[in-house]
């Protein structure tokens, strides 16, 4: 069922391509998006995206039920429940995320964003906003209750994230791209 200005939707395909396994929508009352998908090893649905909507579903046990502008969410392998969801950042700053990997029950996203007040980690590779827009990186347990992980990563101008995957065992790898001053 629509639900907005916007939805996030997913559809799921057998690998023929021949038949519509399922297909979901996700969103609230406003505007929208999902900028990854990735599938964990027990077959659940991770994804990451935008909202405008002061209603987009968030679990009650989330790490952040505040709006904000992004979020994570696990849905279960026939996308009909929602396992896991919190918003990251907040509502007064451009956050967006791009990136949603997942490694030994632990959920990496990262994205853009215009908040020098992101929570970030005692042990973040940089902790401090540097300014315009940084890209940051940040973790959650399985079940989005519980933030593992986050830093900061930039300079005094603008970096955007393109992707990120899992290139080993212990390695993840981004790329994107920045304007230099």
């Amino acid at each position: 069922r629509w639900h907005g200005h916007s939805d996030v939707f997913i559809l799921e395909f057998d690998l023929n391509g021949s038949e519509l396994v399922f297909s979901t929508l996700i969103g609230g009352t406003m505007e929208d998006g999902c900028n990854d998908l990735t599938v964990d090893a027990d077959g659940t649905l991770v994804l990451c995206g935008y909202t405008n909507s002061p209603d987009f579903p968030v679990k009650q046990d989330a790490y952040c039920v505040t709006q904000s502008e992004a979020f994570v969410m696990r849905l279960d392998a026939t996308g009909s429940g929602i396992l896991a969801s919190t918003f990251i950042g907040d509502r007064n700053h451009q956050t967006n995320t791009r990136s949603v990997l997942v490694t030994n029950d632990t959920i990496w996203v990262a994205g853009e964003t215009r908040n020098p007040h992101m929570a970030v980690t005692p042990e973040a590779y940089d902790p401090t906003y540097n300014g315009n827009t940084d890209l940051f990186i940040s973790s959650f347990n399985i079940n989005c209750t519980e933030l593992l992980y986050s830093t900061y990563l930039g300079g005094a101008s603008d970096e955007w994230l393109s992707d990120g995957c899992v290139s080993s065992s212990t390695l993840l790898s981004y790329k994107g791209f920045t304007l230099i001053d």
